[in-house]
């Protein structure tokens, strides 16, 4: 938990470790305790049996709805963003287009969207069916850091 309060820590965490490991497992829990401390902005919980939970196209687009969900103000200016891009279809995009499209730009204009910087969780990255998406959603988390970020934070675990 003390990753998760601590503000000026790295905004991206990263659990890894062995197949039935228990990875799944510490993300739920880690889930239940961040819901009961109101923290937890969204969860991303990837799966080899199922099409939707195994696309990374589908991460970002479901981050951005469940941010929406606990943000009014939030909401409100993706719906905005999204108005200006009448048609497209952001499943189709990148990893990091989805980022800055549904994530960034709607955020960028408000002071505090969530008041104090919200936990991600994305579970089981490697069960996505495309490893070169999975390396472009990382990567491109990785390089927008804390410049980008000061108000999430991700919990992601991976084989």
């Amino acid at each position: 938990m003390a990753w998760a309060t601590d503000a000026g820590g790295p905004p991206i965490y990263l659990l890894s470790g062995l197949a039935g490991a228990g990875k799944s497992a510490i993300a739920r829990s880690f889930a239940r305790l961040l819901e009961d401390h109101s923290v937890l902005g969204a969860t991303f919980f990837c799966s080899r049996i199922s099409e939707a939970r195994s696309n990374v196209a589908g991460i970002i687009p479901s981050i951005a709805y469940h941010l929406a969900l606990r943000s009014q103000p939030y909401g409100q200016a993706l719906i905005d963003a999204m108005k200006k891009a009448p048609g497209v279809s952001f499943n189709l995009r990148s990893p990091a287009i989805q980022f800055t499209s549904l994530i960034m730009q709607p955020m960028e204009h408000l002071p505090r969207p969530f008041g104090t910087p919200l936990i991600v969780i994305i579970d089981a990255l490697d069960e996505c069916s495309s490893f070169n998406a999975v390396n472009d959603l990382v990567g491109f988390l990785v390089r927008s850091g804390p410049n980008s970020m000061n108000t999430l934070k991700f919990f992601i675990s991976s084989r």
